[in-house]
């Protein structure tokens, strides 16, 4: 299967489009061919407007609204110019819309515990008009008052009611009681939703734009109550910051990513198009099973599996396009404008004009937005192949993302590649799961007030694009300007070159064994390899006040390795009424990193290399380890369906904390009562679904640094012996905390 989008922002023709007609005596229908004919343009009308009347034209090279005034006027017809359509109304339509004329509905939108849902979609029944809820479930939208609201959003019932003279509405939306018996993905486990004691979201990518996203993170923007998801940049590439219920701990507010049993710090190198399903764990009592690293939510992430396809293999190739452009320019001063203001500011301080606002008949008018900006290319490739037989299946994901900025000179490219691999025959399974992703960007240059977009905003409109006689070739400033650099010279790589490079290794291998019925002894070994290089290069240039005289290089390298070995006995039975399931575990993990920077000066041109610096060469270099073991249980009881227990335990050990205060415990017990399952409630055919639920828990922070309980020493130091020499010494840069203990949050 192949499927292509496109898509684009602007319009490809202007209204300024020309034609030239000669025709006497002719019907209105064919002098509109006849513009349609020789235009990209579509006239749209409806049966009362008359077509059939008589008229003639004459024009030459004309253009298409001036024409249109002329065969209309004194006809009641009226016109709208839409992009590359033209709207033909009567007088009495006009009239009937001025009639019908919309008014501001405003609303709210929450669920049945009164939680405001965040990004449910509000839609005009029969039209295309339509919005989301803001953060707090409010929305505000134009309808008339015959008209319907709909209001939706995954995973609920979907709402409509007319607006007649409402001003403000509220909706309250209730759970899809058909998706209760759907599994969702727990801590170490899946469950029926019908069992929940927890605040467990779920969503399948299936109901989300995967294809058009960079990560995943933007397609789930707006999608789960609770979950706040906000873009960190504009850039190509850029990735996405998720809070879970707000910000539950200090010093780190990011959730916890889990990818297939696969710790991860960010899911934004994920490739879309290769997850199946995502659950988010809101509260203690289901995130609990986490401890020390559960204080802002988990987020658990299940990606696309083969199936039993009899050896013949399902192939999924999709190919995504787009074309992405600034929405609005900021309007700025023009040379003649610019020069004015300066000049004018600067008399009322007994001041001169500026040298670059005089003379303005020898200089440019350069408007730097539309030379900086750009429409940009957006490309998304995925491969996928899946199939199997009767005891393997098997997965394959091939994907490639390539963005560029729509300021000149940035980009971003990711390759991602995925393959899943599981067997299962008798009471024995095992499987291996790989992710690869290797990620190219060009970041925007950020050393000056307000970053790349502030030093387009802040170029001289006078300044020249180019200039042979300045090192570099580009324009300079001069006299009393702002200082900074060329735009231009800033995204040439022969003047400044800066990329980023990231590779990404997750493997997960697993093997799993039936002890006897009901209990289960599974093995995870997880190691992950991350590689990070960053450079940043700089030419000789000279850009007037803003100069450079001598080639700089900076360097930069690390690499991150993680191994989690996990041990986890699992029991699940249902006896008569009874269910009863248990889990048992101990899990290490152990974590290094290390970086190493380098710095030189004095390059020779077009060797950008460390090795070929000749002066103010300098290097530095730090490293870490951290260990995490745990113990953890579970345990979960429910009799008839209608009344649920939970119970978790855990126990977290750190490195990151002195010996007396290394290891916390993070308990949890919640209890759930199916009131719609009790026999007085079968006659209430209103209500689908009612649970009551509650508990107490406790989630963990372990987010500090490492060795906070060490003191560390600086070397180096000189001191004066009095004779004027200087001694070699040290002092301490940092004293101990040994009294640092693991954050614990309560929750009931």
């Amino acid at each position: 299967m192949v499927c292509v989008f496109c898509s684009y922002a602007g319009n490809a023709h202007s209204q300024n489009a020309k034609v030239s007609i000669h025709m006497n005596n002719v019907k209105l229908d064919k002098i509109l061919n006849e513009i349609e004919n020789q235009t990209h343009y579509l006239f749209i009308y409806n049966n009362q407007v008359d077509i059939n009347k008589i008229t003639s034209v004459k024009v030459k090279n004309e253009a298409v609204a001036q024409v249109l005034d002329k065969i209309v006027s004194g006809t009641g017809i009226n016109y709208e110019l839409e992009g590359t359509h033209i709207i033909l109304t009567t007088e009495a339509i006009k009239d009937l819309h001025a009639q019908q004329q919309a008014k501001t509905v405003t609303g709210t939108v929450t669920d049945v515990s009164g939680e405001p849902i965040i990004g449910a979609n509000i839609r005009i029944k029969g039209t295309t008009t339509g919005t989301i809820t803001d953060i707090d479930g409010n929305f505000s939208i134009e309808a008339e008052p015959q008209s319907v609201i709909e209001v939706s959003y995954i995973g609920y019932l979907t709402q409509e009611t007319v607006i007649n003279n409402q001003k403000s509405i509220r909706f309250l939306l209730k759970e899809d009681t058909k998706t209760l018996d759907e599994v969702v993905v727990i801590g170490y486990g899946v469950q029926k939703k019908a069992d929940l004691t927890g605040s467990v979201a779920n969503i399948n990518t299936e109901k989300l734009n995967t294809q058009s996203n960079a990560n995943i993170g933007q397609a789930l923007q707006g999608k789960i109550a609770g979950v706040d998801i906000v873009s960190q940049g504009g850039a190509p590439g850029s990735g996405t910051r998720i809070m879970v219920r707000g910000i539950g701990t200090l010093n780190n507010t990011s959730p916890l990513y889990i990818v297939d049993g696969m710790y991860m710090n960010s899911i934004d190198h994920i490739n879309p198009n290769d997850i199946a399903s995502i659950d988010v764990l809101k509260d203690a009592s289901s995130a609990a099973i986490y401890g020390s690293r559960a204080a802002n939510g988990v987020i658990i992430v299940t990606t696309k599996e083969g199936s039993n396809t009899e050896g013949k293999p399902i192939i999924d190739l999709s190919v995504n396009l787009g074309i992405s452009t600034a929405s609005k320019f900021l309007d700025m001063l023009d040379a003649k404008g610019w020069a004015e203001v300066t000049t004018i500011a600067r008399q009322a301080i007994g001041k001169p004009a500026l040298d670059m606002a005089t003379d303005l008949a020898n200089k440019p008018d350069n408007d730097w937005q539309d030379i900086m900006f750009r429409p940009a290319l957006m490309q998304n490739y995925n491969l996928a192949v899946k199939g199997g037989g009767k005891y393997s299946t098997y997965y394959t994901g091939l994907g490639y993302f390539n963005q560029d900025g729509i300021v000149k000179g940035t980009n971003y490219q990711r390759y991602n590649i995925q393959s899943k691999n599981d067997y299962k025959r008798g009471i024995f399974s095992a499987g291996t799961n790989l992710i690869i992703s290797f990620s190219h960007d060009k970041p925007l240059h950020q050393e000056l007030r307000g970053g790349m977009i502030g030093t387009i905003l802040q170029s001289v409109p006078t300044l020249e694009k180019y200039d042979d006689t300045r090192e570099g070739g580009y324009g300079g400033t001069y006299g009393d300007v702002v200082n900074i650099p060329h735009p231009l010279a800033i995204i040439d790589d022969n003047i400044m070159d800066r990329y980023n490079e990231n590779v990404k290794i997750f493997a997960n291998l697993y093997a799993q064994i039936e002890l006897f019925k009901g209990l289960k002894y599974k093995l995870n070994l997880t190691p992950d390899f991350s590689f990070e290089r960053y450079k940043n290069y700089l030419n000789k240039y000279d850009f007037g006040l803003a100069t450079n005289s001598i080639t700089q290089l900076t360097e930069r390298q690390r690499r991150r390795r993680n191994i989690l070995v996990e041990n986890l006995l699992t029991f699940d039975r249902t006896f008569g009424e009874h269910k009863i399931s248990a889990l048992a575990g101990y899990t290490y993990q152990d974590s290094r990193f290390r970086h190493i920077q380098a710095y030189g000066e004095g390059l020779p041109q077009g060797l950008e290399e460390i090795d070929a610096a000749t002066t103010n060469r300098s290097n530095e270099g730090n490293s870490w380890r951290s260990v995490l073991t745990s113990i953890l249980g579970r345990v979960f009881y429910s009799y008839q369906n209608k009344y649920l227990f939970t119970a978790t335990i855990r126990r977290d050990g750190s490195s990151k904390f002195g010996k007396n205060n290394r290891y916390g415990y993070f308990p949890l017990f919640s209890l759930g009562w199916n009131v719609a399952e009790e026999k007085f409630m079968e006659n209430v055919h209103w209500l689908d679904q009612l649970k009551l639920r509650g508990g107490y828990g406790v989630l963990g922070n372990q987010e500090i640094d490492n060795y906070q309980y060490s003191s560390t020493i600086t070397t180096g130091i000189n001191y004066p012996d009095g004779n004027g020499g200087l001694l070699q010494g040290a002092f301490p840069k940092k004293f101990c905390q040994s009294g640092y203990k693991m954050g614990r949050n309560r929750y009931d």
